[in-house]
């Protein structure tokens, strides 16, 4: 990792939510002395607050108190190499970014489309498809689906998702067998919002490639990371992380992407892998909530953004460095109390482990804090992803 470069003076902000994704952006930045304050959207959750990483940061709770923090505290400056630096570690954040961007341009290097207009399209996955279509990319058949649509033309099962809600979501993903089931769960779904209804890929496993796309338009890709199990949340949480990129991952589809939206900054991109194919689902353009792991494996891609945009050398290592086993050594458990794997093998897949989302031995606080509430919090997410659905109904019945 890079101590040589100086890095005094400059400023940065890691913002988003209290949770793994803003902890791996403090711990990636703090090989370089940066001055650094962490702007939380939502509450205070003692993951990133609690790392001593963290030497400053403000609770904003939303993402329009967060901007007029930034524009109070960071002032626009006519040098750019004088200007901060700022990490989204979500898609609030992200789109915080690009719905913001007069206003913050001035004052960060930011990680965005050269359009923002862009990015903010292509947060709707049905757009996005599009765009992976044409740069090349392989994707599962896929069409927009709203309340009382008939027309389906998508095999299935399929996954139904949010891309456009009013108000609470509902869900984070459903698997629908039949145009029957569609029809019949489609009575809980607001009639607002839109979803992509998508071809079901019976993977084998996940795969995200991390990556970061620098301000000359060079793409650099860490590496790819499988995920084998799933936790209650919707992330993987168990895995292995390689540093090559397959062919079948279609990097220079990749690349066309990229070209065709003109982002510039941190990103991952997430593939279905079924029958030796890759099906690329999606990619986050924002730091990605596992790229801390790719960073215990030797690439410190956020580093090597601040070097990029200041014209240094780029001596931050933009690669995994060898082949590790990475574990959500919180909510992986889920998998034991499913009956997916035995205890035997949850521990031993944890001891084989060198890549983890809380634990680290020289920043122990977010573990402890993580740990002491593992017992009671995973049965609450797997309650709450088999009721919600109904869950929000009931509440906008009330009208809450």
């Amino acid at each position: 990792m890079d101590t040589k470069q100086d890095y005094r003076g400059l400023r940065a902000v890691v913002w988003g939510a209290d949770n793994y994704n803003t902890l791996g952006l403090l711990r990636s930045l703090a090989v370089a002395d940066l001055d650094i304050t962490l702007i939380v959207t939502g509450s205070k959750q003692g993951v990133a607050t609690a790392s001593k990483y963290c030497k400053k940061y403000y609770i904003a709770h939303s993402i329009e108190k967060s901007v007029e923090y930034m524009i109070e505290n960071y002032p626009e400056q006519r040098e750019a190499n004088k200007k901060a630096f700022l990490f989204p570690g979500g898609d609030g954040a992200s789109l915080g970014i690009a719905n913001n961007y007069d206003v913050l341009h001035n004052r960060f290097f930011l990680m965005c489309s050269t359009d923002p207009q862009i990015l903010i399209n292509v947060t709707d996955k049905n757009v996005m498809g599009k765009f992976a279509q044409e740069a090349g990319l392989l994707t599962p058949a896929a069409q927009p689906y709203k309340y009382g649509d008939t027309n389906i033309n998508v095999p299935f099962p399929a996954l139904l998702k949010p891309v456009h809600v009013e108000g609470r979501t509902e869900f984070q993903t459903k698997l629908i067998q039949s145009k029957e089931d569609l029809f019949s769960f489609s009575h809980i779904l607001n009639h607002k919002n839109t979803y992509i209804l998508q071809q079901y890929i019976n993977k084998s496993c996940d795969i995200v490639v991390y990556g970061c796309r620098l301000p000359d338009g060079t793409l650099k890709l860490a590496g790819h990371h499988t995920l084998e199990r799933w936790s209650s949340d919707g992330g993987g949480s168990y895995g292995h992380l390689y540093p090559d990129i397959p062919e079948y991952l279609n990097p220079k589809g990749l690349a066309k992407l990229f070209d065709l939206i003109d982002y510039h900054g941190l990103f991952s991109a997430e593939y279905g892998f079924m029958n030796g194919k890759a099906y690329f689902y999606e990619v986050n353009l924002r730091n990605d909530g596992f790229c801390h792991l790719s960073f215990q494996a030797g690439a410190n891609l956020p580093l090597l953004w601040v070097q990029a945009c200041l014209n240094l050398p780029l001596t931050a290592s933009s690669k995994i460095k060898e082949s590790v086993v990475g574990i959500n050594e919180i909510y992986d458990i889920i998998n034991v109390w499913r009956g997916n794997i035995s205890w035997k093998k949850y521990k031993s897949d944890k001891a084989e482990a060198k890549a983890f989302h809380f634990y680290d031995p020289n920043d122990l606080q977010p573990y402890k804090n993580m740990h002491r509430r593992m017992f009671w919090e995973i049965p609450f997410r797997a309650i709450l992803k088999k009721y919600r659905p109904f869950i929000v109904r009931i509440l906008k019945v009330f009208g809450l």
